[in-house]
């Protein structure tokens, strides 16, 4: 194909030429826009686009055009939004639920002027997160004009045809656990139902399977809860019964759990009480000990330092080595110091050289005798 100078005058086509060339396969407005953009490639070089201002992010959402001009996005809607959680697309996240509690939310708002699915549209960016925020900015520019798109290809995305399927088979194979009471089995029940969405099963079908799935005691315990059975008794009163049976056990548990807490709290002073109880006496034991020990050791010291009467050390006196060494002298001296002067002793007394009348003396009585003879 031979190429076109930049200064060859361009062909343009006229409308009334562009009408005679429509089919409804190729609308006018298709082919005037396929037109233009021919026009440009005709007259802009790589460069030039380059150089064009490229137009700014376009979000797959596109809001309808509404009346109201003073709309917009409060921290209260904010917060109520983080009070259910963000939806990120991960396996432990229920798609269907997050739906659920988001209508509830933006149905909480209400606006003159401004229609539900403004809100909803508005909104609902900002309970997304990671996986799902990311599938949202990657939709196709304004490809979603109304809730019901929006809400058909988040299901399809993160609740597919699969899951479907599983969810169903769930619901109509549900069978009362063995250690499960009828409230809770009713509450489980109710869960499988929110998570099968679409599974088109009325009311009274429900409540059939549902008592058809349950052991006989739960049967009977059914029976008398809505005064006949789900048999005799109208849907909507059955429903309400088994919802009022759950509510009920609900708040005994939850009673039941304060007091338990409250018993916990009791026995742990308690044993708070008793431990502190035996640590003091533990210590009183150790502070008895440790004064008998003291008063023993003090008892010891004073029997070892009590003062000789000897020689004044710290022993007993009977103790006294200074005593076991006087005792043969003195028992020596005392031998010879008691026959010193006894004239009628067999030993040598040498106290009897000062006797009187041994000795003589000028004018003693011996003198005396020998001049009168």
């Amino acid at each position: 194909m031979p190429r076109r100078s930049r200064n060859t005058p361009v062909k343009t086509r006229s409308v009334n030429e562009l009408l005679e060339t429509t089919t409804p396969e190729h609308p006018v407005g298709k082919t005037l826009e396929k037109e233009m953009a021919e026009d440009e490639n005709d007259r802009l070089g790589v460069n030039d686009f380059l150089g064009k201002q490229p137009r700014g992010y376009q979000s797959g959402i596109k809001v309808p055009q509404f009346q109201a001009t003073n709309f917009e996005i409060k921290q209260t809607m904010l917060k109520m939004l983080e009070l259910i959680g963000q939806f990120g697309g991960y396996s432990n996240q229920d798609p269907n639920r997050h739906l659920v509690e988001f209508l509830d939310v933006c149905d909480s708002f209400k606006q003159n002027g401004v229609p539900s699915d403004v809100i909803r549209l508005r909104l609902f960016p900002y309970s997304l997160q990671g996986k799902a925020k990311e599938w949202l900015n990657n939709l196709e520019e304004g490809s979603i004009s109304s809730w019901d798109d929006l809400e058909e290809k988040f299901r399809s995305r993160f609740f597919p045809h699969n899951k479907i399927v599983d969810a169903r088979a769930k619901l109509m194979n549900f069978s009362q656990q063995f250690d499960e009471h009828l409230y809770e089995a009713w509450e489980r029940f109710k869960l499988l139902v929110r998570q099968s969405p679409g599974h088109n099963q009325e009311k009274w079908v429900l409540l059939q399977i549902f008592s058809s799935r349950l052991t006989p005691e739960s049967k009977s315990e059914l029976n008398a809860v809505t005064n006949g059975g789900i048999t005799k008794q109208p849907v909507n009163h059955v429903w309400s019964c088994l919802d009022d049976l759950a509510a009920d056990y609900i708040q005994n548990s939850n009673e039941r759990k304060q007091v338990k807490s409250v018993e916990n709290a009791a026995n742990d002073s308690s044993s708070q009480v008793i431990a502190m109880l035996n640590t003091l006496n533990k210590r009183f034991d150790h502070l008895e000990a440790r004064v008998d020990k003291s008063n023993r050791g003090q008892l010891g010291v004073n029997a070892i330092y009590t003062p000789c009467d000897y020689c004044g050390d710290g022993h007993a006196s009977e103790q006294c080595p200074t005593c076991q060494q006087v005792e043969p002298v003195n028992y020596a001296g005392n031998f010879w110091g008691n026959n010193q002067n006894n004239p009628y002793a067999n030993t040598y007394n040498p106290g009897l050289r000062n006797h009187p009348n041994l000795s003589w003396k000028h004018g003693s009585t011996l003198d005396q005798v020998s001049t009168s003879g």
